[in-house]
């Protein structure tokens, strides 16, 4: 916990086996949003917000890249990664 406290970004994959199989990615992203941090699904060159955006369907389980920022510690990385967000919606892309 103390690391965390000192972290201003954090890099997170997300599959279903290993020690993810029975960790919740909605726990972690509550846990880390109480420590200041918010968390993006990473991809190509986009951001899709998860804290203060959960769906259910993110609760499935799959390989994903997840970024997280300290609010308090990394404030022009912060902003930077909304920015890339808002664009991101911009674009409105479809899966």
């Amino acid at each position: 916990v103390k690391t965390l406290s000192r972290l201003h970004y954090l890099d997170v994959q997300y599959h279903w086996y290993g020690d993810w199989a029975k960790q919740s990615l909605k726990d972690m992203v509550d846990r880390l949003q109480r420590k200041h941090f918010v968390c993006y699904f990473a991809g190509d060159e986009n951001l899709w917000r998860i804290t203060d955006c959960w769906q259910d369907h993110y609760a499935h389980r799959y390989y994903a890249n997840i970024a997280c920022v300290n609010t308090h510690l990394a404030g022009p990385l912060a902003k930077e990664m909304e920015e890339i967000f808002e664009r991101t919606l911009e674009k409105n892309l479809k899966f």
